[in-house]
């Protein structure tokens, strides 16, 4: 039995198709991360999971804004492909906000990153601070994992040998505090564990850190947003975030190193085509 061209070709690609995996729907940057959570969306060749319980409100006090912590539809999701790698930016659509001494407010966010070739991940906190405050945000995460890892150091979830680690990001007062429960001191400035970076939200002030490993295929994080007022009470200190970082490399290319790409390949193609006439 004969199959034409045509028809080979059409069971070709049918097969060919069934082969790419199906991906989510790609997160639209700008849209509340609401949108989002209880599924699934995608950056780039990225897919970012978060949970049910994926943006949740662990701890507020009175005189924070908003009243009793953000929630997922207060925050906006913005895509992002630099050198750092490929993620998003998290901004507040209100002022998240600690205001005076003994004044914070604490959420958590969870997800599960899968793609190839992971080999690092960026975090980043923007906002501002007075003297004795601080805004902090403590990143705990299961490479390899496929759900979120618990709070506190520990193992991953599913996989006991499957080491958990954490690293920080903090902006602090001059008079730099540390962590309301000494469990992680920050020193002044940016946290020992981070650096000053251009903030890639609002800012004024941002903290940057880069953990690099073996390339993975799926990373589950845990990120724990602090934003405290400092101990003491009645006093001008204030503490504000005003974005949150998450990107994994492997560095997106910048768009010339594309143009240059583009521009090597036609060049070899004219000279094959030159060399075989010849």
């Amino acid at each position: 039995m004969k199959f034409s061209k045509k028809i080979v070709l059409a069971l070709s690609l049918c097969v060919a198709g069934s082969l790419i995996p199906l991906q989510a729907a790609p997160c639209v940057s700008g849209s509340l991360l609401s949108n989002y959570i209880g599924s699934s969306c995608d950056i780039g060749s990225l897919t970012f999971s978060f949970p049910l319980n994926g943006f949740s409100v662990i701890g507020s006090t009175a005189n924070t804004t908003p009243a009793g912590g953000l929630t997922a539809n207060q925050v906006q999701i913005f895509t992002l492909f630099n050198a750092n790698g490929t993620g998003f930016l998290l901004a507040p659509t209100t002022a998240w906000t600690a205001l005076g001494g003994g004044a914070n407010t604490d959420s958590e966010l969870r997800y599960v990153v899968t793609g190839a070739g992971l080999n690092s991940i960026y975090l980043e906190v923007d906002g501002s601070v007075t003297p004795n405050s601080f805004s902090h945000v403590l990143e705990q995460y299961c490479l390899g994992g496929t759900t979120s890892p618990p709070a506190g150091n520990g193992s991953c979830p599913g996989d006991p040998n499957l080491a958990q680690s954490e690293f920080n990001a903090s902006i602090v007062g001059l008079n730099g505090p540390g962590d309301t429960d000494g469990s992680h001191p920050i020193p002044d400035g940016c946290s020992g564990l981070s650096t000053a970076v251009t903030p890639t939200g609002a800012g004024p002030s941002a903290c940057g850190i880069t953990a690099t490993f073996a390339a993975q295929t799926s990373i589950s994080v845990l990120k724990d947003i602090d934003v405290n007022g400092g101990p003491g009470g009645g006093n001008g200190d204030f503490a504000q975030i005003t974005g949150v970082v998450n990107q994994f490399g492997p560095a997106v290319p910048e768009p010339g190193t594309y143009v240059l790409s583009v521009v090597g390949l036609g060049l070899l193609f004219l000279g094959r085509r030159k060399l075989s006439r010849s």
